[in-house]
């Protein structure tokens, strides 16, 4: 079940400069379904928590990237539009039978509106790179197994590689 109210913090089209965009980022907590379960786990940039290793060792792999296709380059879509958006993403990664969980992004203050993403397993750091930037997304959350999540940029945000 998805929770209310989706990724980050604060309206990041109105961000002034790339320190608040990465703390709105930084402001959301991450939700992934888990396989198999009705349950979700919530994760945090930079917050080491074992149930990431063990979910990474239940998919079969060390990382894994959450992205979306909502709201690119930050700025706000109509429901319609995220969701078709959300549906070529999808249709895209099933066709290259790419492992996938559904993920979300709760902004702190819960202005922004909801945006769901895709958990995808297995892919490298470029691989992940190029799908957000053709998703239109700024930056993705990367899962490495013994590490804390991290906020990696794309291209389109002329942000440095990874905070």
């Amino acid at each position: 079940m998805a929770p209310a109210k989706l990724v980050a913090g604060s309206n990041l089209s109105q961000a002034a400069s790339g320190r608040d965009l990465a703390g709105a980022y930084r402001a959301t907590t991450y939700w992934l379904n888990l396989p198999s379960s009705a349950c979700t786990l919530d994760t945090r940039i930079g917050h080491v928590d074992p149930a990431i290793d063990r979910l990474l060792q239940a998919l079969n792999c060390k990382r894994a990237d959450l992205i979306t296709a909502h709201n690119p380059y930050s700025r706000p879509l109509a429901a319609a539009q995220n969701e078709r958006r959300d549906a070529r993403l999808l249709f895209w990664l099933q066709r290259f039978q790419a492992r996938v969980l559904r993920g979300y992004g709760v902004g702190d203050d819960g202005r922004w509106p909801a945006e769901a993403g895709w958990l995808i397993s297995g892919l490298n750091a470029q691989l992940a790179c190029r799908i957000a930037t053709a998703a239109g997304q700024l930056a993705w959350v990367g899962y490495t197994h013994g590490s804390a999540p991290v906020l990696h940029w794309t291209p389109l945000a002329e942000q440095p590689a990874q905070t």
